[in-house]
């Protein structure tokens, strides 16, 4: 079941409504999580019917599709969680390179005022 802010942010992408890049993205992964938990409950229905029909091959198979599956997913987590981390590092590099350049400059500033009086 959708919460009220996963229909509320559908329903302003629908409309057209400016929203910013997170809202968007978030409404993505919501869907895309939906969608997979969709498949997942599918591919154990039909493990469990190759099962019953005696094909070993086909329920070994869904098995490794499953075990890629949760992988991939695992792999696209950790992914963007190293993002993350890399973008607070280049904000507090910038930060600090700005903060570095202004007490350089008043420095600077101040060594020649009081050297040339």
């Amino acid at each position: 079941m959708q919460s009220i802010n996963e229909l509320n942010n559908a329903r302003r992408l629908s409309v057209g409504v400016s929203c910013s890049v997170a809202e968007r993205k978030h409404a993505v992964d919501a869907d895309a999580a939906r969608m997979l938990e969709e498949n997942d409950s599918n591919s154990a229905a039909a493990e469990a019917a190759a099962a019953a029909a005696g094909v070993p091959e086909l329920s070994s198979l869904l098995q490794e599709l499953r075990y890629i599956t949760r992988r991939v997913r695992s792999d696209e987590d950790k992914e963007n969680e190293t993002n993350d981390w890399k973008f607070a590092a280049m904000v507090i590099d910038r930060l600090c390179f700005w903060l570095s350049s202004v007490y350089l400059l008043l420095l600077t500033v101040v060594f020649l005022s009081v050297a040339g009086s």
